[in-house]
């Protein structure tokens, strides 16, 4: 006897969404870091795109690019884990 399992390729698009965001954010934030602002703002403009402009770390990281980009000081957030 063979057991056969179906699965739904939904959860797999969602998992694959997500993953891409998670690389997108962590490339941007060791961009940020180096002092590639532009790079980094690129970043979190397409996790932003993935997520369809709701995530919260995506959002303050763009803040952070432009204000440091147009020489501001960034005041720091303490985020809740996303």
């Amino acid at each position: 006897m063979t057991l056969q399992f179906h699965c739904n390729p939904a959860p797999n698009c969602h998992w694959s969404v997500l993953t891409q965001v998670a690389y997108h954010l962590l490339y941007a934030e060791c961009q940020y870091s180096l002092g590639n602002w532009e790079v980094a703002r690129t970043y979190y403009s397409s996790a932003l795109q993935l997520t369809g402009g709701s995530h919260p770390r995506a959002l303050y990281g763009i803040t952070a690019c432009t204000a440091s980009l147009s020489g501001q000081r960034v005041r720091r957030l303490v985020l809740p884990c996303c």
